[in-house]
């Protein structure tokens, strides 16, 4: 049956408008939706955080995560690294591998990421064997549970995030 009044949904154009009057206050970065109440919150469509914010803007934010990375191509090597966005930080480094090896294992967001960093970067010098800027060789689960106590002992809010079976318990 066809009507001399078709619905909204009935052309592109219309349908188009409709979008674009309710969705040119929101934000995505790779697809994910960045509620209005984040303090990075900007209108748009970004690949990454770093396309949608400068360098000064993202460093300006206390609050995100404290990380364990891994990639196969350096057995028994974690990195341990902070973020705004755990995910964002992946896919940044995946640019740089052509097999797309890396993987976030876990870590904690906190309202002190560059503090608990630091203090996780000292305790796992003091328990890798070996230390290359951000990277320790260790083991990734030990990585983790050190991250998990720093956070503990150190930050006033924090929350756990698990990613991925690892070789141990966690």
């Amino acid at each position: 049956m066809t009507t001399s009044n078709p619905y909204y949904k009935d052309t592109k154009e219309a349908h188009d408008a409709r979008n674009a009057r309710h969705n040119n206050d929101r934000m995505y970065v790779s697809g994910e939706y960045i509620s209005k109440s984040n303090p990075l919150h900007k209108p748009g469509r970004y690949d990454s955080l770093d396309d949608a914010l400068s360098g000064e803007q993202l460093d300006r934010v206390k609050e995100g995560y404290v990380y364990a990375m891994i990639n196969p191509a350096f057995p028994g090597w974690v990195k341990v690294g902070h973020a705004v966005s755990m995910s964002d930080r992946e896919n940044s480094y995946q640019t740089s591998d052509p097999f797309r090896g890396y993987k976030m294992i876990g870590g904690v967001y906190t309202d002190e990421r560059e503090k608990l960093e630091r203090l996780c970067h000292e305790h796992c010098e003091r328990s890798s064997e070996e230390r290359r800027g951000e990277w320790f060789k260790m083991n990734e689960v030990h990585a983790l549970n050190i991250i998990k106590k720093e956070a503990r002992e150190q930050c006033s809010s924090f929350n756990v995030v698990s990613l991925q079976e690892t070789n141990g318990t966690l």
